[in-house]
């Protein structure tokens, strides 16, 4: 479907269409470009998988099926932004009283500082330096942009069906 005034491109985890890349220049070798249906990359992502489907430099957007609670807590030295896409999912925080290193943690001492819910089209901070968990009820669809870690997929040969 194309997208028009009345009735927007729309999608979700359940229903959503192939994507393809334009390219404009002929001249362009199309294996430079990666055009990834986020909505195909979080109906088959393991929950809390982050697969980058975007890279520019040490930033990438990562695609995050967010189900159940998030195993453990993850803390980052600098911002990350989150975007749902589709569903509704809960931050918690933690403002850690000793200092840890970047990554994944089972557990994080210090004090609870709160939680946020975000729902479809919402943005939310992670500040740098807070412990967060995710967890939704539901299965749900979140953008995560941050700077790439040992955590992050990169699956370009999977989401372009084998260009490489």
């Amino acid at each position: 479907m194309k997208p028009t005034k009345n009735t927007p491109l729309s999608a979700s985890m359940a229903s959503y269409s192939k994507g393809g890349v334009d390219i404009v220049d002929p001249r362009e070798n199309i294996k430079r470009y990666v055009y990834s249906n986020v909505y195909e990359v979080g109906a088959r992502a393991k929950p809390y998988e982050k697969i980058a489907v975007a890279k520019n430099g040490p930033y990438v957007v990562e695609c995050i099926a967010a189900e159940g609670v998030m195993p453990t807590w993850r803390l980052h030295p600098h911002d990350e932004f989150l975007v749902c896409l589709e569903g509704e999912v809960r931050v918690d925080f933690i403002a850690p009283r000793v200092e840890l290193p970047a990554g994944a943690h089972r557990e994080v001492p210090g004090e609870e500082m709160g939680y946020i819910i975000i729902r479809e089209g919402d943005l939310a901070l992670l500040p740098k330096g807070m412990a967060y968990r995710l967890s939704a009820s539901r299965r749900s669809l979140l953008l995560q942009q941050g700077k790439q870690s040992e955590e992050t997929v990169l699956a370009w040969d999977k989401i372009c069906d084998g260009w490489s």
